[in-house]
């Protein structure tokens, strides 16, 4: 197994994004190398991207392995999990680019659908009224989980787009 690899496998659980205190959209991204610079943006900007998190107040942390942010309290409260952080992070990085791509279009990050039976996890909107969905998976779906709201996406004429990530079986029966 390659290093980079063994390195995508292993699970990483440092976490890159935080939110704006102010509830500003998106999420701020903090580039390797660059822990010293955005600690002071911790104490004053920026907080845990996990939306309703119990200790929000964050750090920074550099040194000789990838800069990331953490928690300033760790305990069972902030232990988000892997699956967590990698799909906040996901739908970031997707609603950026679908910002990027399609910069005319609407793009909305966790959109209520259905009177909130349904939540995507980045609508687009183009100008000619296209929408499409974008859904993130990382835990396990069953299959007939994925055809309900495969179907209830196509009946709804709602384009949806799947990315499944790497956290063992997907579309498993039952």
């Amino acid at each position: 197994m390659t290093s980079d690899l063994r390195a995508f496998a292993a699970d990483d659980p440092r976490f890159i994004y935080a939110a704006c205190r102010d509830g500003g959209p998106g999420l701020v991204h903090l580039p390797d190398g660059e822990a010293e610079t955005y600690g002071s943006l911790t104490r004053t900007t920026l907080m845990c991207p996990v939306p309703g998190c119990p200790a929000p107040s964050i750090t920074t942390v550099g040194g000789d392995r990838r800069h990331h942010f953490r928690h300033l309290r760790n305990d069972a409260a902030t232990d988000h999990g892997p699956e967590t952080w990698h799909h906040i992070e996901s739908k970031e990085v997707l609603a950026e680019c679908a910002r990027t791509r399609y910069p005319n279009a609407v793009v909305t990050f966790e959109k209520v659908l259905a009177a909130g039976a349904r939540i995507a996890d980045v609508f687009v909107t183009l100008p000619d009224g296209t929408r499409f969905a974008i859904e993130v998976q990382i835990s396990p779906l069953p299959v007939e989980r994925f055809r309900e709201r495969h179907s209830w996406y196509r009946h709804a004429g709602i384009v949806d787009v799947w990315l499944f990530v790497h956290a063992g079986v997907h579309l498993r029966a039952g």
